[in-house]
């Protein structure tokens, strides 16, 4: 109880101040929910999808994820209301100029990433930093598809990003000071439990994920009880 707090991380003095608008781009699942949580956390929201009836498949995916919330009493009908007038989806990628920083949830193909982010990059302010959502491809290899690679950061959030409390963020070699510091400032208002790791295939969370479920299988193959693994 008291480690993880004594650890937390936490952003710089000022870090995170001039943000108020976060582009999404993609709106899966993963996107889906980032938009919710920062939507939820007081920022106002651009989520960008291929085109416009999927952006409006998202909307209902996000208003779905409401309905959850408030039929479980976590939020009120008006809260909920008031949240989702904070979001906007569209295929638009002119109306992410508005975007103060930015988390990238496409599908976890290198190609696809980097197509977003030149898309991402034409209408952004030079300064905005750009996180990404993947869960295994190393950030270096990510920010080799901007101009300034300084600008990108990784953001792992779990699924449903709404429940799920763990986000994990990856700071590559060429990664600046200000857009470590944006996404840790983000993570504080989005109120999750941050660890900090260095870049890698994997990172930190999947790397664990791979080889405790490689221990699994070799001691099932071994003999032991399931219940007992």
């Amino acid at each position: 109880f008291f480690a993880p707090r004594a650890a937390r991380p936490k952003p710089p003095a000022g870090a995170g101040d001039g943000i108020t608008t976060v582009g999404v781009i993609g709106g899966g699942t993963m996107g889906n929910g980032i938009a919710f949580a920062s939507a939820r956390a007081g920022y106002d929201v651009v989520l960008i999808d291929i085109d416009e009836a999927r952006a409006a498949e998202a909307a209902g995916r996000i208003g779905k994820i409401v309905e959850r919330q408030v039929s479980r009493g976590r939020m009120s009908e008006d809260a909920g209301k008031a949240l989702l007038s904070k979001i906007v989806t569209t295929a638009d990628y002119d109306k992410l100029a508005a975007a103060d920083f930015v988390i990238e949830a496409v599908f976890e193909r290198l190609e696809v990433k980097h197509a977003v982010y030149r898309k991402a990059e034409a209408v952004l302010a030079s300064e905005v930093t750009i996180a990404s959502n993947t869960s295994s491809i190393p950030i270096a290899k990510l920010a080799a598809g901007l101009r300034n690679p300084s600008r990108m950061v990784g953001m792992h959030f779990f699924a449903p990003v709404e429940t799920m409390k763990l986000l994990e963020i990856i700071v590559a070699p060429a990664t600046s000071g200000k857009a470590r510091g944006e996404a840790l400032a983000i993570a504080r208002e989005l109120k999750k439990s941050v660890i900090v790791v260095k870049d890698g295939l994997g990172f930190y969370t999947s790397r664990m994920v791979s080889s405790l479920s490689s221990e699994a299988m070799t001691l099932l193959a071994e003999g032991v009880p399931p219940q007992v693994i």
